[in-house]
């Protein structure tokens, strides 16, 4: 009996040690079972770390981000603009005119702007020509000749944000509203700036009142007057062209209206007595005034054979000049082309030949006015003709004079008129590049929590299946085995 009961004993030990080396074998159909059974428990929970795994680091980039930047595209809307750059006092009266909840200096506030002016269209143009060239035939510019860049006159204005103190290495931060309005402010007092450096930009650039006319004969007079008739005349088409829509607040003129004022004197008033004296010869000084047009006309020839040199030398360089050429040629040896390109040399030399063909179209026609004055018999006019030449050549000055003056007034008017002021620079106004909240930023981050939360959620689920995989295979299963295993033996 004692061996019986040793020998079951060692039987009941040895099934025990059988046991725990079973119980280490899993089954997976058993643990996916498990958790097929408890999926309305699971479900929920892996719905819910999705969702709070996509919304929650769009959340924390949105509660953390401290530093919208702000933008404005600026274009300068006037002649011979010069590059964008803000006066230390422009930038202190745009800290002045905007509240803010930290105080800043003029010169954190520059530490923090930026400038980009943009490459115009026909430059672009040419880089992305040359870009497809070299990419469609895989080749590397071997040899190139330096592009000249041209600009337009629109600039990119930036405004970052985290400002440096002073004397301490705090950053300073501003919430959008703040830094949007501040960077508004800096553009319209920099408008200001330019309107008031150049007040009198829009003013005629001819003053009849300022030329002395007393010692020149009255045909020389009409011709001075004439002139500064036609150079207000081209004021008014030029201003025309630039405020179309723009009537004046005190008599309702436009420049059109101006123009055509302008045209009338000239016409009527100019031109009628300037044909009068010149079909009656009326000079105070005949010989005198034939002297002066024989030696203007002199002077006239020499400048037009001095201009007629220059195009014939300049003809002969554009015929024999060689543009340079960019030499493209593929890594491999299998691919060469040459293209030629103007050099700025040559670009200048182009323009400065078109500007001596129109020097020359008007001397020619002076050379023919003097011409017909010379020819035209001069004589010493009697008294009485003088006396009428004096009194109508009055009328002429007085019209001349009040519609300069009508010009003037208009000219002044419009300077000091909100289309002039706030029309040196155009802005889009100020923008803040603050990424929102569906960027392309937030929603990779949105992605990757994501991904995240559902790994989470599946391993809790699958944990809890394994669990009660694991109980099953646990000590009171074992219990129930080695019982069995008794029965049997008895």
């Amino acid at each position: 009996m004692e061996i019986k009961e040793n020998s079951q004993k060692v039987e009941l030990i040895i099934n025990r040690q059988d046991q725990q080396e079973t119980a280490t074998e899993i089954d997976l159909v058993n643990v996916f079972s498990n958790m097929g059974r408890r999926k309305r428990v699971f479900l929920p929970l892996v719905a819910m770390l999705l969702i709070l795994g996509l919304i929650l680091p769009m959340l924390i980039a949105e509660l953390s981000n401290k530093s919208p930047d702000a933008q404005a595209v600026v274009q300068m809307n006037y002649e011979d603009a010069q590059a964008v750059s803000f006066p230390s006092f422009v930038l202190q009266q745009a800290l002045d005119d905007t509240l803010l909840s930290e105080s800043l200096t003029a010169t954190q506030l520059e530490r923090n702007i930026t400038v980009e002016q943009l490459l115009s269209e026909a430059t672009r143009q040419r880089l992305e020509v040359l870009e497809q060239e070299v990419s469609a035939n895989q080749s590397n510019v071997s040899e190139a000749s330096e592009i000249s860049l041209d600009y337009e006159d629109i600039y990119i204005v930036t405004l970052s944000n985290g400002f440096g103190g002073e004397n301490s290495g705090k950053q300073v931060y501003l919430e959008a509203a703040e830094i949007r309005d501040l960077l508004d402010n800096v553009i319209g007092g920099y408008n200001t700036y330019l309107y008031e450096s150049t007040v009198d930009f829009l003013l005629p650039e001819v003053d009849l009142s300022a030329v002395s006319l007393n010692d020149l004969e009255y045909v020389e007079r009409l011709d001075v007057i004439r002139g500064i008739l036609n150079t207000l005349e081209a004021y008014c088409k030029d201003n025309q062209t630039r405020f179309p829509g723009y009537r004046s607040a005190t008599n309702g003129l436009s420049f059109a209206d101006l123009s055509e004022n302008v045209a009338l004197v000239r016409s009527v008033d100019v031109n009628y007595l300037y044909s009068f004296i010149k079909l009656r010869g009326v000079a105070e000084n005949a010989s005198l005034l034939q002297n002066k047009w024989i030696f203007t006309l002199r002077n006239t020839q020499l400048a037009l054979d001095e201009i007629e040199s220059r195009i014939e030398s300049n003809n002969t360089i554009i015929q024999e000049y060689q543009n340079e050429t960019i030499a493209l040629s593929s890594m491999d040896g299998e691919f060469s082309q040459n293209t030629s390109v103007t050099t700025e040399y040559y670009n200048t030399l182009v323009r400065s030949q078109m500007q001596l063909y129109d020097r020359k179209a008007e001397l020619e026609q002076e050379i023919l006015d003097l011409e017909d004055k010379i020819s035209t018999s001069s004589q010493n006019a009697s008294p009485d003709m003088l006396r009428y030449v004096e009194a109508e050549y009055a009328y002429v000055y007085r019209d001349a004079l009040g519609v300069q003056q009508l010009v003037i007034d208009y000219a002044e008017e419009l300077q000091s008129s909100d289309t002039v002021t706030n029309s040196y620079i155009t802005s889009t106004g100020a923008q803040v590049n603050a990424d929102g909240f569906f960027s392309a930023d937030n929603l990779k981050k949105a992605a990757t929590g994501g991904v995240v939360g559902l790994v989470i959620a599946l391993v809790i689920w699958a944990a809890a299946g394994l669990a009660e995989e694991l109980k099953k295979e646990g000590p009171a299963y074992g219990k129930e085995r080695e019982t069995a295993g008794e029965s049997r033996e008895a």
